[in-house]
């Protein structure tokens, strides 16, 4: 296969994202300056609408055995959705062509720690996506299955943004804590003056996955928007300590990544059927999203103090109430969007996978051992041309 030949001068690479809550396609157009890989402009970003059979089929996945057919269809359909989407993000947008796209796929399961599988211990992560059929729907180089190369170093294949925290918030002024509130929250502690490996990065538990879950079975919504259903009810303590209690992915230490496979409608049921009269629905909402901001500050808290920055990005930023919850968890701190350093919260995560592809493309490891577990830095990705 012929290589292409990046250099550091000036790229333009798109990065797309689509996260655990399945809520849309974001897309951002990033020009690299070849400076250094802190220098970087956002040109444009923007999301477009997933068909509402994509999140309906995840969650099946999840909860279902589905015929192999249904996944090999579900591979290509994906595909199709997104070089629609990126296409047309390209012709409204864009003056310049592109000269790669990096994506990141749907995640349908994540299993980072390996289990007996025939005769041998396997671990695995299943991001749908075809990379190949993408290039040519688009045109386009593709750089994609970042994930697999950490795991088959014994790492967890996540996470893989704080490789993009590191150069674009380290700060020898002041240590800062980045945390994404996607469907799963995760954070990115950077000290002041650090190396890249004393990064301490995991996903630390729920962002949204257990707000939404209920939200849809209860309220026929597909979110709580502001957080104005849970505001409106009463907070649970029985629950709450329920939730605490039977949630042992919170006693695991880092390196560790979780997923939907975890934090799902069977987890909030197993601790509601431990009270032994019903629970206004609510009220459940509003001890839930208590729950997911009192995960994210313990977190926090387990390796900073109050003179650490946070800095918040991800979906989760727009329910006010959940924020507002994670305030007064963390009263001693101060908080702040990325948008006060430039970087758009709904679209850190689609900017970071352009980078992630820029990594790939100028042959430079991308991945933190010391936040996913890997025994070794590696180059990740994969090139579909």
């Amino acid at each position: 296969m012929k290589k292409i030949n990046f250099s550091w001068n000036n790229r333009i690479g798109i990065g797309v994202m689509t996260g655990t809550s399945c809520d849309g396609i974001d897309i951002s157009a990033v020009q690299f300056s070849g400076n250094s890989l802190s220098e970087f402009n956002v040109i444009i970003s923007k999301s477009y609408p997933y068909p509402p059979e994509i999140k309906v089929f995840v969650n099946k996945c999840l909860t279902e055995n589905v015929p192999i057919g249904d996944l090999s269809q579900f591979n290509y359909y994906i595909s199709l959705v997104y070089g629609q989407s990126i296409n047309q993000f390209i012709e409204q947008y864009l003056r310049l062509k592109p000269d790669f796209v990096a994506v990141h796929g749907q995640t349908i399961w994540h299993q980072p720690l390996s289990s007996d599988f025939f005769d041998k211990k396997v671990a695995s992560t299943y991001q749908s996506i075809n990379i190949s059929a993408l290039a040519k729907i688009i045109g386009l180089p593709v750089v994609g299955d970042f994930r697999a190369g950490d795991i088959a170093l014994g790492g967890q294949g996540a996470p893989l943004v704080p490789i993009f925290d590191y150069y674009t918030f380290r700060s020898d002024k002041k240590s800062r804590v980045c945390v994404n509130i996607g469907g799963i929250s995760n954070v990115s502690v950077i000290p002041k003056k650090c190396n890249l490996n004393e990064i301490i990065a995991y996903d630390c538990g729920p962002g949204n996955a257990l707000i939404d879950f209920f939200t849809t079975e209860h309220f026929n919504k597909e979110y709580d928007e502001n957080g104005e259903i849970a505001r409106s009810g009463l907070f649970n303590k029985e629950l709450f300590y329920n939730l605490i209690e039977n949630d042992i992915y919170q006693q695991i230490q880092p390196p560790k990544s979780t997923g939907k496979e975890y934090y799902n409608n069977k987890f909030i049921h197993d601790s509601i059927n431990l009270i032994p009269h019903l629970v206004n629905p609510k009220d459940v909402l509003n001890t839930l999203t208590h729950y997911t901001a009192y995960t994210i500050a313990n977190n926090i808290k387990k390796y900073t103090d109050s003179s650490c920055e946070i800095i918040i990005s991800g979906g989760g930023i727009h329910n006010q109430f959940l924020i507002d919850c994670l305030a007064n968890y963390l009263r001693q701190y101060t908080i702040n969007s990325t948008e006060q350093y430039g970087i758009n919260p709904d679209y850190k995560e689609s900017i970071a996978f352009a980078f992630l592809g820029y990594l790939f493309l100028n042959e430079e490891n991308g991945n933190i051992p010391s936040a996913t577990g890997a025994n070794k830095e590696t180059i990740l990705g994969t090139l579909a041309i």
